[in-house]
């Protein structure tokens, strides 16, 4: 799965081919949210996608040949879903100091983009979607997934959302503040055995927030699939056991506390995910903030994020 492209398609294909990854049976591209440092890199990432799956067909084509010519042999790379919401793709803008007018954003990929670029656009509105995780052959395996989150509930008294922030209304042709922007979505897995690993990229919402939100949404999940065992025979205290919390073993990304106005909050932010086994900043996190989460947890369990870095989490 591929969660947010970066601003800049070039740079991402080369990061992919320089750490030799193959990303031709990836199950997906999933958009956080609607702004271009996030994703400029979509349509060529689904170009790179494309290529690679060619190139293993045409490996595929020449391992399994018997008599026929290989001008004969067909090479069909299939669309990968691109989940997106449309209010992703809507103008954006940020106020910058001394300027008397917000400074547009970069634009998002439209959905013509995605389906000239060889993808399919998945249209997520508020919803929320399990995208099957795919296998080397590019099946879904049946049985892992990856969760899509929908609308993102603020409950945090002090996560405020993104100050300076504006969205172009088309109707009254000028910019408005949001602050909120509600079309952020994170993604999640869980881990047999050790818990959700939950990835938010920058985290307007609040990455307390989408922890709050992550867990109660599959302890929801969990308590309908006990509900249904016990109603076809299941073992009551196995699914006891199973609706118990569950919990949220690595959270990964962005956090959004750069920033002189997002300091006040950097205490309660690391205090709030102390029960966190694994917190892996990166991006917009901002060196305070890193700091403070070395600071109090140490880095066996605070792990600040690179570009190329490999983490690998076994069940």
């Amino acid at each position: 799965m591929i969660f947010d492209a970066g601003p800049y398609g070039p740079t991402l294909v080369q990061n992919i081919q320089k750490l030799n990854r193959n990303i031709s049976h990836v199950s997906g591209i999933a958009l956080s949210h609607g702004h271009f440092d996030h994703a400029g890199g979509i349509v060529d990432a689904l170009g790179e996608i494309s290529r690679q799956q060619r190139q293993q067909q045409e490996k595929d084509n020449d391992n399994n040949s018997d008599n026929e010519s290989k001008k004969e042999k067909r090479i069909m790379p299939h669309a990968i879903p691109t989940y997106m919401n449309q209010d992703q793709i809507v103008k954006r803008a940020i106020q910058v100091p001394f300027s008397p007018e917000p400074m547009p954003l970069g634009p998002v990929p439209t959905p013509d983009e995605i389906v000239n670029a060889g993808g399919t656009f998945v249209d997520t509105g508020t919803k929320e979607y399990f995208i099957p995780c795919n296998d080397i052959h590019h099946r879904p395996n049946g049985k892992s997934f990856f969760y899509l989150s929908g609308e993102i509930p603020r409950v945090t008294p002090y996560e405020t959302g993104l100050n300076y922030h504006y969205t172009y209304d088309t109707n009254e042709e000028k910019w408005k503040v949001d602050t909120l922007v509600k079309d952020e979505r994170f993604l999640a897995v869980y881990l047999k055995h050790k818990g959700l690993i939950v990835f938010s990229s920058c985290s307007h919402a609040g990455i307390v927030n989408v922890v709050k939100h992550a867990t109660d949404k599959f302890n929801a999940i969990i308590k309908v699939d006990d509900d249904h065992d016990n109603n076809n025979g299941g073992n009551v205290e196995e699914s006891l056991a199973a609706s118990m919390t569950v919990p949220v073993y690595a959270v990964v990304g962005g956090f959004h506390l750069s920033g002189r106005d997002k300091d006040p909050i950097i205490p309660d932010t690391v205090s709030d995910l102390k029960h966190v086994p694994y917190i892996v900043p990166g991006h917009c996190t901002g060196f305070r903030a890193v700091n403070a989460f070395l600071n109090a947890y140490g880095d066996d369990r605070v792990i600040p994020a690179a570009t190329g870095k490999v983490i690998t989490w076994k069940s």
